[in-house]
């Protein structure tokens, strides 16, 4: 007669609790270069990031036809802003500048510290009305770079303008690139009643005169190209409070006109290596948030990937997820591993402490590096008819007020390439291994090949075979020699 191991039964009720459904993406008919990808499916205890209702245009600027101006005052401000200007601290050294953007010059600095020192940058201030008050919620800017890829920081004084004190750091190459960046969770920023300044600072120029600049740069398309959103009221009102929202993918990358249908891309992941990939800051991020009394366990995470190379020779791009309980240093990855062209990835977080009975937010980022050039889409799902309709990225875990019971067996999940599952053995009994890739509801348990009536004398099993599931779960059964 068979005889279940009573730890492992145990171990198994607590893998039931963690295959739960977190969040859930599945972007087929997504066009890849929409602005954010709200999840299929999410855990009623879970919302995503902070977000609030439709911001207005506090400030809005439109550099069509600037050359040389030092200093312009915004085309459009809210009614209770009292002023806003851009100006610049060195002036273009040009004749006729860089049409159609408000540029600047000296910005072939190597390093950040040594742009900040130097002392060249744009800035623009905005000052709310007498006894008013503003929040910033987000940034426009469409820039230009001549010549060579160059790097941005963004700064306020509410905030500081030392090296680790940026708001905001990006990779621009050509006429316009546009960035959206999300403030709203900057608190220095929120019910301002004097005015704030805002610097950017660019570096990495091949020489002192390739121009950096804010706006299309001779391809005179018009329209905003530096834009202030946030709420503005009387100080005696009250701002609009912000919420969470759903769980929703975002980019901090430029993506252009056109993306992979399919899926949710980026673009600007030509480093070749993952320490400049963090200092690019092109990556997608989606955030967790457990709602009231609840804590929030992740225990794995499901990602389909495609990799689309624009030129020849095509090398495998380089992945590499981090989340912001452990860490956004390269050191600090949770895994890395590459794909070409198209792959699954399946992680295991049970291990990470830090990723359990969380009761705030949680910010995951996935990190990509090694594409031929800027413009090859790294993009999560897979691209046109390669999709097949499945889900693209799966977040598995649980929410609850009380924490989890500890794991005492393995119940685990594997990634492509094999793994090794351990197990105490007894003589005079025989043992298989069995899986299942669904713990709800009646489960159906399958023997492992060439894993079954195993002697006591062995107690592991290395090399399993990797199964294309979000998860799988594992067990021994055993019976009487």
């Amino acid at each position: 007669m068979k005889q279940w191991c009573v730890l492992i039964v145990s171990s198994l009720l607590v893998g039931a609790a963690q295959a739960d459904i977190v969040a859930r993406w599945m972007l087929e008919g997504e066009p890849g270069n929409q602005g954010s990808s709200v999840a299929t499916e999410f855990a009623p205890t879970v919302t995503g990031a902070l977000c609030s209702e439709e911001p207005d245009i506090l400030a809005s600027w439109d550099f069509q036809g600037v050359t040389t101006a030092v200093a312009i005052d915004a085309d459009q401000t809210d009614d209770n802003i009292s002023s806003a200007s851009i100006t610049r601290t060195v002036e273009n050294n040009g004749s006729s500048g860089y049409l159609d953007t408000f540029s600047m010059r000296e910005n072939n600095q190597e390093t950040l510290a040594d742009a900040i020192n130097h002392g060249s940058f744009i800035t623009w201030t905005l000052e709310p009305a007498e006894d008013h008050q503003f929040s910033i919620q987000e940034l426009f800017i469409r820039m230009s770079a001549a010549n060579t890829t160059r790097q941005i920081a963004l700064f306020s004084d509410a905030t500081g303008y030392d090296e680790g004190d940026e708001l905001a750091t990006w990779t621009i190459e050509g006429a316009n690139v546009i960035t959206e960046i999300d403030l709203l969770s900057v608190s220095e920023l929120q019910s301002l009643s004097s005015s704030v300044e805002f610097r950017l600072v660019a570096w990495g120029a091949g020489n002192e005169f390739q121009n950096t600049g804010i706006g299309w740069a001779f391809n005179g398309g018009g329209g905003a190209d530096l834009v202030v959103y946030g709420f503005i009221s009387e100080i005696s009102e009250p701002l609009p409070e912000p919420e969470y929202c759903d769980p929703a993918l975002t980019r901090t990358s430029s993506i252009g006109g056109s993306g992979l249908a399919n899926t949710f891309m980026m673009r600007d992941n030509e480093q070749s290596s993952l320490d400049d990939a963090i200092s690019a800051g092109a990556y997608i991020s989606w955030t967790l948030q457990p709602v009231a009394d609840e804590t929030l366990t992740v225990t794995s995470l499901y990602i389909r990937v495609a990799a689309q190379n624009s030129s020849a020779p095509n090398p495998p791009r380089e992945l590499a997820l981090f989340s912001s309980r452990t860490g956004w240093e390269a050191s600090d990855a949770i895994d890395e591993w590459q794909v070409v062209q198209r792959g699954s990835h399946t992680i295991d977080l049970s291990a990470l402490g830090e990723l359990a009975d969380i009761d705030e937010a949680v910010e995951f980022r996935l990190v990509a590096w090694n594409a031929p050039d800027n413009f090859s889409p790294t993009a999560i799902g897979y691209d046109g008819e390669a999709h097949g309709g499945a889900d693209d990225l799966i977040l598995f875990g649980s929410t609850s007020g009380d924490p989890l019971p500890p794991i005492d067996l393995p119940v685990i999940t594997l990634s492509p390439g094999g793994a090794t599952l351990s197990w105490n053995a007894e003589p005079g009994f025989l043992y298989t291994l069995l899986f299942a890739t669904d713990l709800t509801g009646e489960i159906e348990w399958t023997v492992v090949p060439e894993a079954e009536d195993l002697p006591s004398t062995q107690s592991s099993v290395s090399d399993l075979p990797h199964i294309e599931a979000p998860l799988i779960f594992y067990a021994i059964e055993r019976k009487p020699e």
